[in-house]
C-alpha cells in the first residue's frame, strides 16, 4: 500500500485525511495471487477509525474515556471510499490516480486574481464560471496556502508491505528474492 496525506478540502479549509492506493488481494507464501472481490467499506471505517484512536490514545493525545466517546457521535470524522478501482495493467489509470493523490491543494484554473484587487475569487471545483465562488481577502488565501505546506522533512508519502524500503531491501523467506512489483507496468 502506498498512502498520500493530503491536508485540503476543496475551499481550501484544512482537512487532513489520506489517499491510499492498496491491492484488493495478497500474495500467499507460495507466491499465488488471492483477489479480495469485497470490501466491507463500513467495517474498513470502523477498523481504521478504532486503530487511528488507538495510536493516538497511546501517544497520550486522548484518554480512554474520550476514546470510548468518539465512535458514539453520528459522524466521527471517519470514512472509507474505495468504490475508484484501477483495472490490472491499466498504467495509465494507475499514473492518473497517482497523480490526483499528489495533486496541489490549489487549482490555478478555478483561482480568478485580477492585479490590484484585494480579493482572490476561488470557484467551486464543480463550477465554470464566477456564480458560487468562494472570494477570499489575499491574507485569508495566503494563510489558508500556508496551513497546507508541510513541515520540514515531514513526508506526505509512506509506502508499506511490499512497496516499503525495508520490504525491498530484504530477500523474503516465503517468496525467495523476488522484486517488489513495478507500479509503472
Amino acid at each position: 500500500m502506498v498512502a498520500v496525506v493530503q491536508t485540503f478540502g476543496d475551499e481550501l479549509n484544512l482537512h487532513p485525511h489520506l489517499h491510499p492506493l492498496a491491492t484488493r488481494g495478497g500474495w500467499t507464501s507460495s507466491g499465488d495471487w488471492v483477489p479480495v472481490p469485497y470490501i466491507d467499506t463500513s467495517a474498513a471505517e470502523k477498523l481504521f477509525r478504532h486503530k487511528v484512536l488507538r495510536i493516538r490514545q497511546r501517544a497520550g493525545l486522548l484518554d480512554e474515556e474520550r476514546t470510548r466517546l468518539l465512535p458514539s457521535w453520528n459522524h466521527s470524522g471517519f470514512s472509507v471510499h474505495n468504490s475508484v478501482t484501477v483495472p490490472a495493467g491499466d498504467g495509465r489509470a494507475l499514473e492518473a490516480l497517482a497523480r490526483y493523490g499528489l495533486r496541489n491543494p490549489v487549482s490555478p484554473s478555478r483561482l480568478r486574481f485580477t492585479p490590484g484587487s484585494p480579493t482572490a475569487p476561488y470557484l467551486p471545483w464543480t463550477g465554470h464560471d464566477d456564480e458560487g465562488a468562494e472570494s477570499f481577502e489575499a491574507m485569508d488565501f495566503v494563510t489558508r496556502l500556508l496551513v497546507q505546506v508541510p513541515d520540514p522533512r515531514r513526508h506526505l508519502v509512506h509506502d508499506y508491505g511490499a512497496y516499503s524500503n525495508v520490504f525491498r531491501d530484504r530477500p523474503s523467506p516465503q517468496l525467495g528474492a523476488a522484486p517488489a512489483p513495478d507500479l509503472r507496468d
